[in-house]
Order: C-alpha cells, then structure tokens, then sequence
C-alpha cells in the first residue's frame, strides 16, 4: 500500500513535466492581430492563416526595423480588372478571351481598362461589337467569330493591331485618333466597308479595306 502511495505522486509530477515541455513548443505569433475576414485588418495588412499581416513595402527605421508601411495596400489591389480573363499586374497586360467570358452583350461592350495593353481574342459569331480601345496603351485584336469587331473604336494615341478573319468581321473599325492601326483583312469577305485609318487621306488604307503602319506618317507611335 505504501508503495502505491508513493508511486502517485511521482508521477504526477511526471506528468506535470511533460506537459510543461509540450506548452513551450507551442509557437505564438507576435506582433500580429488576429482575424477571421479581411475587415478585421488594417488597411496595410491581409488576413491571412488567421493573422493580419503586413505585405506591403516599408521604411526602415534606424535600427532596421521596418517603422511604417510606404502606402496602404487595398484588398482588391492584387486583383485584375474585371473584364480581363487574365492579366499581368507588374506589365499591366489583359487578356480578353470570349470563349471564357460573353462578348457579345453591345450594351456593355469590351473595354481595355486605361493604360492597360490588351489581347482579345474574339473568337465567337457577333463578339466585340462596340469594342472600346480608347484609352487603352494598345490593343491587339483576333477578329475569328463571324461578325466580330463591328464598330470596334481604337484612339487616343494608342496602336491597335485587327487581326481579320472571320466572315463579315472588321465592319466599321474606326482607327481615326489611333497613332498606328494595322487592320489585316484575311478572308474574302471580312473588312466589307473602308475602315477608318490614321491619317488626313487615303495614305494608310491597303487593299481589301484594311489600315497599315508600315508606310511614311501612318504610325506616330511613342
């Protein structure tokens, strides 16, 4: 009995110990806030694994301890723009595929987002009408579908590239305020009406109703 009365204690003790050990090994964050959505956080920090963190650029201080954040970040700042099916955000590319997102609504038509360089890909009957380039850096444009790219508008100073190969594609491509537009009319009956190039005259039209760069004063492009 005696030794049943010793043997306890010992090893609740025992116990004791091990448990002590296991808490130490447990690894706290510090220096962070919990959160569960991201308007849990400040405005310079993303919730994330359930802690605000800080993922934007900073200051050092003195000590080389980062002192304050150099801007806020927002949350959609890491998004692309609505309208792109994929983008670069360093490059500020967007690409534009109408076999992934509808095309064809004309009274919300496809617009690059300003200063952005786009690639759309209108491949699908009726895709990009009213295609807004405006104020885009550039606009590289794949008229496939048949009907595509009619009344599509590039200006602003901005070089827009059609690429014409579906049946009736490129009607009314209006290239007037563009500093280069090439309009390439690949099949017979794409381009059915003179396109509206760069440039006071005739200077820039090709053969089939499309526009060219390539010849003297038909790109003023930067």
């Amino acid at each position: 009995m005696k030794q049943l009365v010793m043997w306890i204690p010992v090893a609740a003790l025992a116990l004791g110990l091990a448990f002590a050990a296991g808490s130490c090994s447990i690894e706290h964050r510090s220096g962070t806030l919990v959160c569960e959505v991201q308007a849990d956080c400040p405005s310079d920090r993303r919730c994330r694994d359930g802690y605000c963190e800080f993922t934007g650029p900073i200051d050092a201080g003195i000590d080389g301890r980062p002192d304050r954040p150099d801007a806020p970040i927002r949350p959609d700042a890491f998004a692309c723009p609505p309208q792109c099916t994929t983008c670069d955000l360093g490059d500020m590319t967007c690409n534009i595929d109408c076999e992934m997102t509808d095309c064809t609504d004309t009274a919300n038509p496809i617009t690059c987002p300003p200063g952005w360089n786009c690639t759309i890909a209108c491949s699908t009957p009726g895709a990009c009408r009213n295609l807004d380039c405006k104020q885009a850096a550039s606009c590289d444009v794949t008229c496939k579908g048949s009907g595509s790219c009619r009344d599509a508008t590039c200006g602003n100073d901005a070089p827009c590239d059609f690429t014409c190969s579906g049946e009736q594609s490129c009607r009314n491509v209006n290239c007037d305020a563009s500093c280069g537009c090439d309009v390439r009319c690949d099949n017979l009956t794409s381009c059915p009406l003179q396109n509206d190039c760069p440039g006071a005259g005739t200077e820039c039209e090709t053969f089939g109703n499309g526009c060219t760069r390539l010849r003297t004063g038909c790109d003023t492009c930067p």
